[in-house]
């Protein structure tokens, strides 16, 4: 790349890098509305609070828009830093939409919509894979056990790896196990079925 294809490069990543999208998009209530949306009878959608952002996406769209990337001599790399600008304008829309009916439209607008060959797949799934046995629970690992043996995962690849940073989080602000920020945050509310942990873990770290 030319000098000023990393420079663009560089300053659409910090710009990418300046906010967590998935944290800020994430409810902190989320178990408590699932409670309140069963307790409804699933007929009333529950109240969702959501953390902060500590941005101001306006301000970063100003910059994600004064960023030359028409200066890029290839026109493949053009595009990809066009797309690119296109992806993060819509993340800061999500975040000026979030808890409103705008959210939805944006999200697919970013995303699209599910395919019909995977919707089919998934519905398929559901109606091959058979549920565990009634009156056999499977052992889980709650948060603080799932938290150590995913820290003990994660030092194997500092080993490897000794520039990784990466720390394990037990949170009661996320619904999921999910990584921002590098970082892999774990529910207080985890109850993880063992025949899962390998498999989570091999997609999260």
């Amino acid at each position: 790349l030319l000098a000023p294809e990393w420079s663009t490069d560089r300053a659409l990543t910090r710009i990418n890098e300046s906010y967590d999208f998935l944290l800020n998009i994430t409810p902190t209530n989320s178990v408590a509305a699932w409670h309140e949306f069963e307790a409804s009878g699933f007929e009333r959608a529950p109240r969702l609070r959501y953390r902060p952002v500590d941005v101001d996406p306006e301000e970063l769209r100003r910059a994600l828009f004064q960023i030359p990337i028409h200066h890029a001599e290839d026109p493949t790399l053009a595009q990809l830093f066009r797309a690119e600008q296109e992806g993060i304008d819509q993340k800061l829309r999500m975040l000026e939409q979030r808890d409103t009916p705008r959210f939805i439209f944006d999200s697919l607008h970013l995303y699209g919509m599910v395919e019909d060959e995977l919707l089919q797949h998934a519905l398929n799934v559901l109606q091959t894979v058979e549920c565990a046995p009634a009156g056999s629970p499977e052992p889980t690992l709650d948060a603080d056990e799932f938290a150590r043996v995913a820290e003990a995962r994660l030092q194997l690849y500092k080993e490897e790896l000794p520039a990784v940073t990466s720390r394990v989080e037990v949170r009661d602000d996320v619904a999921s196990v999910m990584v921002a920020q590098g970082n892999l945050l774990v529910p207080e509310s985890t109850r993880c079925p063992l025949s899962r942990v390998e498999g989570l873990l091999a997609h999260e770290l």
